[in-house]
């Protein structure tokens, strides 16, 4: 299936094998990875995957999924970040593979698109008219260019040291036998940070995703465990970081009582860092945050002083694009009106579906 714009670019569905096709060549997220949808593709959630064409030039390339869970939501094109270049776009060119995107959709019966943030590299704001977004920030250390100059401050510095009085080591593993430890590292997690901060943290942030999926994720070769080991032999803290050409990305961390109060998930991830850059990593993103809590405002103040700096995405959303759908878009106009409270949070979450 095929739509062209005004402007005479194309988005255009493909097979896999041609997709990836000088995919290398593209800029991309680690999250458009075929690798990564095929962990996470279902029969009512399908890898899809999009060329932008224009003069018979591959100019982009997005991949997804085609979401068909909920009958009353119909279709859905969902990406976990925005769609690829082979260099710096303008933000005309950006706007306009969206509105193919649109076209696209309209003409395979497809009812709305989100398009997430994660690990991706462009910050242009999407167009106004059918897209509505968001700002969202990540934290990015660049290890290619300011990880030899990256000195820790004086916080980061004494977790260190709290670490090593503790006698900590750490290493890789990738094995699955680990994960019962690292679900339950997780949840201490979530509870800890609801009970102190009143957080809406989650113990997994990137939708669709669940720990049913990690050893998958393992066995990919896509996924790696860092973790702290101590002489009790226990480990008291474990990240999990995605690795894929010359880029990583931190998943997300559990850890118990014993590794706070020592200091290890700076030490681990400390060294992870170290690790990442002498293997010939060159960029480590360590998530994303919203800037609408305290909470969330610390943790990204934590991984500042890992050696990461913020920067600004954007989540993008289209209305309801077909009938009858389209009917609801008066209900999710008002929706976006309430103030952020738990009914309005109800009202998100209900329209994710």
């Amino acid at each position: 299936m095929s739509r062209r714009t005004t402007n005479s670019i194309i988005a255009q569905t493909t097979d896999l094998a041609t997709w990836e096709q000088e995919l290398t060549l593209f800029n991309h997220s680690i999250f458009l990875l075929p690798q990564w949808l095929q962990i996470i593709e279902t029969p009512s959630r399908k890898a899809i995957y999009i060329d932008f064409i224009q003069d018979n030039v591959t100019i982009s390339k997005i991949s997804g999924l085609l979401v068909s869970e909920n009958k009353l939501m119909g279709k859905m094109l969902f990406f976990y970040a925005a769609p690829a270049f082979r260099s710096k776009v303008t933000e005309d060119t950006y706007h306009h593979c969206l509105y193919a995107l649109v076209a696209l959709a309209k003409k395979n019966n497809i009812s709305r698109i989100q398009i997430l943030y994660f690990d991706q590299r462009n910050s242009l704001l999407p167009p106004n008219g059918y897209f509505h977004s968001h700002q969202m920030h990540e934290a990015i250390f660049d290890l290619k260019n300011e990880f030899t100059s990256f000195k820790p401050g004086s916080s980061l510095r004494k977790k260190r040291n709290q670490a090593l009085r503790a006698q900590t080591s750490w290493f890789i593993s990738n094995d699955p036998q680990q994960l019962p430890l690292l679900s339950e590292l997780a949840e201490n997690t979530l509870q800890r940070r609801k009970n102190k901060h009143n957080s809406d943290y989650k113990k997994l942030e990137l939708p669709f995703f669940t720990e049913q999926h990690l050893p998958k994720l393992l066995k990919s070769g896509l996924g790696k465990m860092y973790c702290s080991m101590n002489p009790d032999g226990q480990s008291h803290f474990i990240s999990v970081i995605i690795e894929y050409n010359g880029t990583a990305y931190g998943l997300f961390n559990g850890c118990d009582a014993f590794g706070y109060d020592n200091g290890l998930p700076g030490y681990v991830l400390l060294n992870a860092s170290q690790d990442l850059f002498e293997r010939g990593i060159e960029r480590l993103n360590m998530g994303g945050t919203p800037a609408i809590s305290n909470e969330k405002k610390k943790l990204l103040q934590f991984k500042e002083e890992l050696g990461a700096k913020p920067q600004a995405f954007y989540i993008t959303k289209t209305d309801f694009l077909v009938f009858p759908q389209k009917i609801l878009n008066p209900l999710i106009n008002i929706g976006r009106k309430l103030p952020y409270n738990t009914l309005s949070k109800s009202f998100s979450q209900w329209m994710r579906h």
